[in-house]
């Protein structure tokens, strides 16, 4: 690589020595090679971000030059002020030690030494010159990062550039902003920003070169305790040689304190780097800014480079010219002569030119003496003279900035522009620019914490009309953005312009920023001053003890004054918060139409842009206390899509208010977190610091950065508020930094007991949970420099306290078996605990930074990411930290935090692992009926006998259990993988064990099952092999039949007419001596079906006989029904039916018999739906009649019939009588009658003798017809071997087609019922049926059912675009699957025959036969015996042929599944009972709302888990109402059992019984209510829309509906369905 000068000839001699950058001879640096020599080529210009440089990293890089930069600028803003020459000098050595090549021992000594130097001098790199490059290639942002650290280091700054091949010289002012300054202003002291302070300006030069140290000599003169603001040669790396920084203007500043005895005002000291009189352009800049300039000269330059008229036009601009003169050549002798002589030449301007002789004759003067000659002599020159800023000095002389020709002057226009839109008065500026946050926003927080705080109300109405009033707030807010202040419409328009543009928006911001923080100084301090002031009159009215009248005037005016403080006081973060409120008011008011629509859904990703870029999120609204939940989802959602599901390990801070908690993280990250001492955070931040890729097991650290506890802007609320902040900070954080103020606790130990009782509350809600929680405690101001040694009683104290307040926590909370705080949270007294001495090295304003504060910072971040962060094994998405924040929030503000927040996290990690729980069962169980009908069916189809098949059956268990053993591990492997891998490890934990065992328990009950399946198949098969001697001599008999005639027919050449007549006289005259039944019942199925009804009920028998004379419908109407439900009607009821209760006797004039039928037709048609959904099982199956069946019906009616007489959970005045039973059962048997007639048909048409032999008939047809036409034995086998496999093919896949649908359906519910609840919840909206919702309120097994079978129906045979079904899809691809293994037995075959040199056609059918089974198709040697009976003349011709037509097999195959529909499709097991028994499971439903319980394992109460609901209803749903007005009731059980509130079992009854809701588990044990304010708005909205049809089917009156419930809308009661389960594309799953 070329040396980064201009002057290219030299040549690097060896590959691995770095060059020198520029040796003293060189004239003009080359800025663009030091740029590409530093690694920085790709930051050049601006593009070198924060974050770039505080990525945090964990590998050991080398070190280059890069990396070398990198840790310069780290240092610095990690405000270690050695960062900037002493870390750098110790990087480079290190850098140096593995480059430096060994030199010969025989070497001169002396030689290694300056050769040594040398090469150093040549390896070092400037500090100047790295300051320089990395100005030049920092991002705005950055820029004013280090700017302001710089100025916490008390390190000078660079003001103005010098030009280099591609710059001119620039002067940059927007750094200079975020150097603040405490200055006075008309007596007041004030803050403002460096350039707009008040002050005096003294600038320092050299003509020519010196032998003394100019920036020394400055350094001298600015700090009364030796600090190295500017570096100078006795600073480490100070030899080196200057490449691209002579020419640079630095500056720094001289701040008073009372004790200062050099300046009384804020002075700029600016100090110019090189000869000033090779650089006139900064000179002429110097000379017109400055009060003072400072000229160092050699005495022999004094006349010759100080001319009068030098020196007059040097003196145009300031007050003075202090001129400091070297004589280090000269003696005194000389000096006077050439002072005279200067003197006289320049006699006009005596009085503003001072003198000071540095050296004289090789002497130094005494550097204390130098300090005071020269302080004195600028003081002097300043004392009495008026002070301007800088801003006004570079306008009178007319210099330009940056700002105002450089790249960002378009921004800089943008915001002028933006700012003249901004009131320029201060009252209710809030009001005029930022209504939405105001009163609103803050009425709406406070009725948000009365809703969600139960004890402030007591029942539904009264939560309904928060409710309302919230939304009336959220109103009053949408119509605010209609009105929306000029200022805010342009700044959110200029946002989504630029938002794209990283350093443009940068810029806007710091630019918006700064400007509304030059408001603030000037607007504050009044209303700062009137608030100082009431606050002491209120203290010295309470010392002189005044009357109550007074202080309470005196109370009203301290509390207007802090308001007025409040609303004065306006930053960036308020626009940002209006962003979030004004997003937040127009989602909730959709239909309000703004003309920031365009805009209001790109509001989200703005703020997730500007939170990505560095900027602080707000996260907690300081001012109201309040988290906007739906801001921070919309934000975090737009985050997830940009980090694509990267993890964040989440950090955070607390402790009492100026600790320096901003100030540690910001030194510790680099961030811009608010640290003013006069108005401190207030709220929650966030910002996101990326770390090294594949370094850590997490992607990015959220930081989190609270206000102070104890802050005294919100004392009246103080308590409460603490406990909420502390809880909210702990819970969001994996790791929390416990910020202690000095070494002694005793003032944060109640700061500590929120801590300890946060922590605790969190590991109560979590105690099922492995959640790796930690904490660090940071004491700050702790001088020792052995702290950590001394401090070791202090820490076992410390501990001690902590247990203490753990024990006092947990008695509070009862629990008796947490002692100590470990017990909570872990922490090691020597790891976790760290001092940090003072922030400041000596004493403010002019103090420097304290290196070691910034190295104890570093340390703790490394203890952080690379120490403590080794116990956690899982780290939350954004998403997952959303649904923290939220859970957080919500337990926070409700009464019961414990058991609030245990819901999301948990319950997504429980849906997530139980889905792949179930995912995994269905796998095995898949697996074991693949066995049971391939592997077992195969083993089985080889025996020849029926006996052998009983010896087969041992080998096939073992085989079984060998596969199950293998495929439960693989499973346990894949489930322990999933768990340890998963995010949310930390929470499934709690259930791996059970899930686990579960899985065995499942494997062991599979096997059992499989078993008792094979031992079905076995016995079936032994019958089929019994049966199939005469089925086999049948076809030998008419094959041999169809010959016979086929032959006479030979050499006529009959037409296909003259064939067919023929064959159908021969086939219909075989085929009748065949039975057309495959059953014989001993009797009629109508006379069984009476017979057993009659059995069952025979105290009904009279009723039956008398309705049996009167039937309900005719024969024909019974024919032609399809189902039961709707075929019985109120004229089929009459008054026997039923009978009212006694204790309702009185209401009989109330209770109409109308108003009974009609109840009594609905709870029939409930009844009849149940019945037609299993009698629709049966249809589709291949079964024939059994009274089992009829049982399983007749069981369905009685339960339903006891159900409503007992009326446990139904509140119908009426019972139904025995005669009613009777009616219902005569006009269920004469539909059963029919039904089951012709389902027997049905099976008699396929499983009769006749009927078998019917389906050889085509094969026969096939040998008929190729006899006549004479062709050949091995074109006929090949047909007979064709059919027989095509029929085979079609029966095995046949068989395989429900497990393949029933895998299929699964699929489409990945959550299994909780995805099924939503799509039927959301269906049932949609429809707008109540007899629909009825059934699902009443029966939501059958009508899942039903929806599950129309379901499959639909995706299996509804036809696709290519105009295939899924059916035939399914079909196909397990024919793919199987034909390659159909040839692979053909070649088999062959090549067994072959080896055995065998030509028999009956030899190769044998070993085809073996070999199918082998490969696990079950076709039995019997299914092909009637073409092994055939003779082939050449083998080899008929494998040909059969290998040529496999093609055409495979397509015959599939075509006989294309043309399946719903309406002919024939099942070997219907798919849709174990669909739903995988996807139902639990069928009990709440005793109080009927929701149904949401467990999807059927004995889930016998392995240890209690009934438990996804969500409920109000309890009106259940048909629970008030005793009094019989209205319908809203409450929500899930609320009630929280409460004192009661309900009444078996109302008007001998055995009525009053209950507490809250004692519910005495009388329900295995039911689990999780108390909770959560109400589901989609019922909400279900009983405003049905509360007519609901009071009608419970005979009830109206519900009282609370006010906000008309309000939601359909859209948001669907929506509110995802809170449960999210869509399938989101691998999150929530619940409320």
């Amino acid at each position: 690589m070329n040396a980064p000068c201009k002057d290219k000839d030299e040549k690097e001699n060896t590959k691995n020595t770095p060059r020198k950058l520029i040796d003293r001879n060189d004239k003009s640096p080359d800025f663009r090679s030091l740029i590409n020599y530093l690694g920085l080529d790709e930051y050049y210009p601006d593009k070198m971000q924060v974050r770039d440089v505080m990525q945090i990293e964990k590998s050991v890089k080398d070190v280059t030059f890069k990396e070398i930069v990198l840790m310069f600028v780290r240092n610095i803003i990690m405000i270690n002020l050695n960062g900037r020459d002493r870390c750098m000098q110790e990087q480079l050595m290190h850098k140096s030690k593995y480059e430096t090549v060994e030199t010969p021992a025989s070497r001169n000594y002396l030689e290694n030494i300056l050769r040594i130097k040398a090469k150093d001098t040549n390896r070092s790199i400037n500090p100047l010159d790295l300051t320089v490059a990395v100005f030049k290639c920092a991002s705005p942002m950055l820029k004013n990062t280090i700017a302001s650290k710089f100025f916490t280091c008390k390190l000078a700054i660079p003001f103005v550039f010098p030009n280099n091949c591609f710059e001119d010289i620039s002067l940059s002012l927007i750094p200079f902003h975020s150097v603040v300054i405490e200055c006075t202003s008309n007596g007041n002291s004030i803050n403002e920003v460096s350039i707009n302070c008040p002050c005096h300006v003294v600038s320092f030069l050299r003509f020519g070169l010196l032998s003394v140290s100019k920036s020394k000599l400055v350094n001298e003169i600015l700090n009364d305790q030796y600090h190295n603001t500017f570096f100078d040669r006795d600073c480490p790396l100070g030899s080196s040689n200057r490449c691209i920084s002579e020419g640079l203007i630095e500056a720094a500043w001289y701040l008073p304190s009372r004790k200062s005895k050099f300046l009384s005002s804020v002075t700029t000291f600016l100090n110019l780097r090189g000869d000033a009189f090779r650089f006139q352009e900064q000179l002429r800049i110097l000379s017109n800014i400055s009060s003072v300039l400072v000229i160092l000269i050699e005495l022999n330059s004094l006349g010759e480079k100080i001319t009068p008229n030098i020196l007059e036009s040097l003196l145009e601009n300031v007050y003075g010219i202090v001129i400091a003169i070297d004589a280090y050549k000269n003696t005194e002798n000389e000096l006077f002569e050439k002072m005279e002589t200067f003197l006289k030449q320049t006699e006009q301007y005596q009085e503003r030119v001072q003198f000071c002789v540095l050296k004289i004759n090789e002497a130094m003067k005494g550097s204390a003496d130098i300090k005071k000659e020269m302080r004195d002599n600028i003081r002097m020159l300043v004392d009495t003279k008026p002070l301007s800023t800088i801003w006004s000095r570079l306008k009178s002389s007319k210099l330009k900035t940056n700002e105002d020709i450089g790249r960002y002057r378009k921004i800089q226009q943008i915001v002028t522009d933006l700012w003249k839109l901004f009131p320029e008065r201060c009252e209710n500026i809030k009001q005029q620019v930022i209504p939405v946050q105001g009163e609103h926003w803050e009425a709406w927080s406070k009725n948000l914490k009365t809703f969600q705080n139960s004890s402030k109300f007591k029942s539904q109405i009264e939560a309904g009309i928060i409710k309302k009033t919230m939304f009336n707030e959220r109103s009053k807010q949408a119509k605010l953005c209609q009105k929306i202040n000029p200022f805010m419409k342009k700044f959110i328009n200029h946002l989504c312009q630029i938002i794209e543009i990283e350093n443009e928006c940068h810029v806007f911001i710091m630019l918006v920023k700064n400007l509304l923080d030059d408001r603030s100084r000037k607007v504050l301090p009044k209303f700062q001053t009137r608030y100082s002031s009431d606050w002491r009159s209120l203290k010295f009215a309470k010392e002189q003890k005044k009357d109550e009248t007074t202080i309470s005037e005196l109370l009203k005016r301290v509390a207007q004054s802090e308001k007025d403080l409040y609303e004065a006081s306006f930053g960036f973060e308020h626009l940002c918060r209006e962003l979030g409120q004004i997003f937040e008011a127009l989602s909730e008011n959709a239909s309000v139409r703004t003309n920031l629509q365009e805009h209001v859904e790109g509001l989200p990703q703005i703020a997730a842009r500007m939170l990505l870029m560095g900027q602080p999120f707000e996260l907690m609204d300081g001012d109201v206390a309040n988290v906007p939940m739906i801001w921070i989802k919309a934000v975090f959602r737009e985050l997830e899509q940009m980090l694509d599901g990267k993890k964040i390990l989440a950090l955070s801070v607390l402790g009492i208010q100026s600790s320096g908690k901003s100030t540690l993280l910001n030194t510790m990250f680099g961030f811009q977190f608010a640290v003013s001492a006069g108005r401190c955070t207030r709220g929650v931040y966030a910002q996101l610091m990326p770390v090294e890729k594949t370094a850590f097991p997490f992607d990015y650290v959220l930081v989190i950065d609270t206000e102070g506890l104890r802050a005294l802007e919100l004392a009246d609320l103080k308590k409460s508020h603490d406990n909420e902040l502390a809880t909210f900070v702990v819970g969001l954080g994996d790791i929390t930094i416990i910020n202690v103020k000095g070494e002694n606790t005793t003032e944060v130990r109640d700061v500590l007991q929120i801590v300890v009782h946060a922590f605790l509350r969190l590991k109560l809600a979590n105690k099922k949970s492995n959640l790796k929680q930690r904490c660090i405690f940071a004491h700050q101001n702790v001088p020792a420099q052995d702290a950590n040694e001394k401090m070791r009683h202090g820490r076992q104290k410390f501990i001690e306290i902590l247990d203490m307040m753990t024990k006092e926590a947990a008695a509070q909370e009862r629990i008796a078996d947490i002692q100590t705080f470990n017990q909570v949270i872990d922490l090691d007294i020597e790891k976790d605990i760290w001092y940090f001495s003072d922030l400041w090295r000596g004493d403010p304003p002019m103090a420097p930074a304290n290196p070691g504060y910034s190295e104890t910072v570093a340390d703790v971040l490394k203890a952080i990411t690379q120490k403590l962060i080794v116990e956690r094994e899982t780290y939350l998405t954004i998403s997952s930290t959303v649904t923290r924040i939220e859970d957080l929030w919500l337990g926070i503000l409700k009464d019961d935090f414990v058991f609030s927040f245990r819901n999301c996290l948990e319950f997504k990690a429980y849906n997530e692992i139980e889905g792949r729980f179930h995912s995994l069962t269905w796998r095995l169980e898949q697996k074991v009926q693949e066995f049971i009908k391939a592997d077992a069916k195969s083993s089985l189809m080889t025996c020849d006998h029926p006996d052998d098949l009983d010896k087969k059956i041992e080998d096939i268990f073992v085989n079984l259990s060998n596969m199950v053993l293998k495929e439960l591990e693989e499973c346990k492997e894949e489930l322990d993988s999933f768990i340890n891998n998963n995010s949310l490890k930390d929470v499934m934990i709690q259930w791996q064990q059970n899930k686990l065992n579960r899985l065995e328990m499942f494997c062991q009950e599979l096997t059992k099952q499989a078993k008792t399946d094979i031992l079905d198949m076995k016995n079936e098969l032994k019958v089929q092999k019994k049966q199939l001697t005469d089925k086999i001599k049948h076809r030998i008999q008419i094959n041999q039949l169809a010959e016979q005639i086929a032959v006479t027919m030979k050499g006529s050449f009959p037409n296909e007419n003259v064939i067919r007549q023929e064959f159908n006289k021969m086939w219909n005259g075989w085929i009748s001596q065949f039975d057309t039944q495959a059953v014989n019942h001993r009797n009629s199925i109508q006379n069984l079906i009476e017979q057993f009804i009659q059995t069952r009920f025979p105290s009904d028998v009279a009723y039956m006989t008398q309705y049996d004379k009167s039937p309900i419908l005719s024969d024909n109407d019974y024919r032609s029904m399809k189902r039961l439900e709707k075929h019985f009607s109120i004229r089929h009821i009459k008054d026997e039916h039923f009978s009212i209760h006694s204790s309702y006797l009185g209401l009989r004039d109330k209770i109409s018999q109308r108003q009974c039928k009609t109840e009594i037709v609905e709870i029939v048609n409930v009844i009849f739906f149940k019945i037609d959904s299993r009698l629709s099982e049966l249809k589709v199956e291949d079964t024939k009649f059994n009274t089992s069946y009829v049982s399983e019906i007749l069981n369905l009616l009685c339960d339903a019939y006891d159900d409503h007489n007992k009326h446990k959970s139904n509140g119908y005045y009426f019972n139904l009588t025995t005669a009613f039973r009777a009616c219902i059962c005569t006009h269920l048997k004469r539909y059963l009658v029919i039904f089951f007639e012709r389902l027997d048909k049905k099976y008699n048409d396929k499983h009769s003798p006749k009927a078998v032999m019917e389906e050889y008939k085509e094969t026969v047809w096939k040998l008929f017809t190729n006899t006549v036409e004479s062709k050949t034995e091995d074109v006929i086998v090949v047909d007979l071997f064709r059919d027989t496999l095509i029929k085979e093919m079609f029966k095995i896949i046949l068989g395989m087609m429900p497990l393949d649908v029933q895998s299929y359906i699964l699929t489409m519910y990945p959550f299994r019922k909780f995805r099924l609840i939503k799509d039927v919840l959301t269906k049932l909206a949609e429809s707008d049926d109540f007899s629909s919702i009825r059934l699902y309120i009443t029966e939501p097994l059958a009508f899942c059912t039903t929806w599950i079978k129309n379901i499959t129906n639909k995706t299996m045979f509804e036809t696709k675009e290519d105009g295939c079904t899924i059916y035939a899809q399914l079909a196909k691809s397990r024919i793919e699957t199987l034909f390659p293994k159909v040839a692979n037995a053909i070649s088999d075959a062959n090549e067994a025959c072959k080896i055995e040199n065998c030509k028999t056609f009956s030899k190769w059918m044998e070993y085809f036969a073996q070999n199918i089974n082998k490969n696990n198709i079950p076709i039995s040697k019997d299914a092909m015996a009637h073409v092994k009976s055939r003779n082939v003349s050449n083998l080899d011709s008929f494998i040909e042929i059969l290998q040529k037509q496999l093609g055409d097999i495979k397509r015959e195959v599939s075509a006989l599944f294309e043309n399946r529909s719903k309406h002919n499709v024939i099942w070997e097991a219907n798919p849709v009972p174990k669909i739903m028994n995988n996807l139902w499971g639990c069928s009990e439903t709440c005793m109080f709302c009927k929701e149904p319980c949401i467990k999807t394992d059927k004995d889930h109460v016998n392995l240890g888990q209690d009934h438990e609901c996804l969500q409920h209803r109000p309890q009106g749903f259940g048909g629970y109402n008030w005793l009094e007005t019989k209205k319908l009731c809203v409450e929500f059980c899930n609320h009630w059992i929280g409460t004192d509130q009661t309900y009444i079992l078996n109302r008007g009854k001998k055995n009525e019984e009053t209950r507490k809701y809250r004692e519910y588990k005495k009388h329900y044990p295995h039911w689990d209510i999780l108390h909770s304010h959560d109400k589901s708005q989609y019922w909400m909205w279900m009983m405003c829309k049905f509360k007519d049809q609901l009071a009608k089917m419970y005979s009830k009156e109206q519900p009282d509906i609370p006010e906000n419930w008309p309000l939601i809308t359909k859209a948001q009661a669907l929506e509110s369905l995802s809170v449960y389960i999210l869509d399938d594309n989101s691998h999150d799953t929530e619940k409320h």
